[in-house]
């Protein structure tokens, strides 16, 4: 599930965790800075949030999985709830990062560089 998850980020630029929160990829365009041109800049962000995914991210599952719209849901929220059960409270994304669970608050810590 994790692979899946980074990629749908990687073609979508935005990955919704259910009453967790979001990332969001943020470009940034280049600028000249006196005389010199700077490059454009990509991060990625994270903000909490109690939304649910959209109909497009549980389609991208049931495609990914091939199972039906109802078991992308459930297996996408039982993974999100092992998760942090069986990896000391950390959700890893893949090579982009990871949501760390500090009693009910998280935190995005990220492993991408532009």
């Amino acid at each position: 599930m994790e692979k899946i998850l980074e990629q749908y980020f990687v073609q979508n630029n935005e990955l919704v965790l259910t009453n967790i929160g979001t990332i969001h990829l943020t470009k940034k365009p280049a600028t000249w800075i006196g005389g010199t041109l700077h490059a454009p800049e990509l991060t990625i962000t994270f903000s909490t949030n109690n939304s649910k995914p959209s109909n497009h991210f549980y389609n991208y599952l049931v495609e990914a999985l091939s199972i039906s719209n109802e078991q992308a849901n459930i297996q996408f929220e039982q993974f999100l709830e092992k998760s942090f059960d069986a990896n000391n409270n950390i959700l890893s994304i893949g090579n982009l990062g990871s949501i760390e669970k500090l009693g009910n608050e998280f935190t995005w810590n990220t492993s991408f560089t532009s």
